[in-house]
């Protein structure tokens, strides 16, 4: 039988990433979303409180982290404005592409 149930882990991180979104977020999207403008100090908070790129491998510079760890997060932080959590998850955006394609490219093109 298949087990739907989240990890220990990945319930610590849907948390964190609530409270991110309830505290840090959903104060002040509103104000973004009138001026147009990208909170860019907040798009640093959510990297240092370590809830982007993680759906990136490591050795890219991500935290290795899977999907549904990400949509973990990026539900959360959507819930309270769906512009910021774009704006958050946009390094994730072709992410397998790159991946896949960086076994498929002739070395010559990384030799210097």
């Amino acid at each position: 039988m298949l087990n739907f149930n989240l990890t220990p882990d990945q319930l610590e991180l849907q948390s964190r990433a609530r409270e991110f979104a309830l505290k840090e977020v959903l104060p002040i999207s509103w104000q973004y979303d009138e001026k147009d403008e990208v909170p860019f100090f907040l798009l640093k908070k959510a990297f240092e409180t370590g809830l982007t790129n993680g759906d990136i491998p490591k050795q890219y510079g991500g935290r290795g982290a899977g999907m549904i760890e990400a949509a973990l997060v990026t539900e959360e932080v959507a819930a309270a404005c769906p512009g910021i959590a774009t704006s958050l998850f946009d390094n994730s955006l072709g992410i397998i592409s790159l991946a896949l394609s960086a076994f498929r490219i002739p070395t010559l093109f990384f030799e210097e």
